[in-house]
């Protein structure tokens, strides 16, 4: 992805959403990322959530609104959420060669 979008390698962090209950999840959790990056004053933090395949309301709610109030009463800048793939051509397109090979001898 740093590749395709012309950035420098490293420039690009992976976080973990989800916290529930006292059992370590994977880390790191966004929002304690967006915390830290707004009090490191980042001018821009740009955010997709690729693990779903549309958008849905925990990723709105969690992402898109407490993660960007955490971000920008830290310090942050610009908070960009970036939709997801949702119902554009491309994602069904590749919705449906999925199932057309998982169904492969069956319709």
């Amino acid at each position: 992805l740093e590749s395709r979008l012309g950035l420098a390698m490293g420039s690009l962090t992976a976080t973990f959403q989800s916290v529930f209950g006292r059992a370590q999840w994977l880390g790191p959790q966004t929002i304690e990322e967006m915390a830290e990056l707004g009090a490191a004053k980042c001018p821009r933090v740009d955010v997709i959530c690729p693990g779903f395949m549309a958008d849905c309301l925990e990723t709105l709610e969690e992402i898109d609104q407490l993660n960007r109030e955490t971000f920008v009463e830290a310090g942050g800048g610009d908070f960009h959420y970036v939709p997801w793939a949702n119902d554009s051509d491309g994602a069904v397109a590749a919705l449906e060669e999925q199932a057309r090979i998982a169904l492969a001898g069956w319709v």
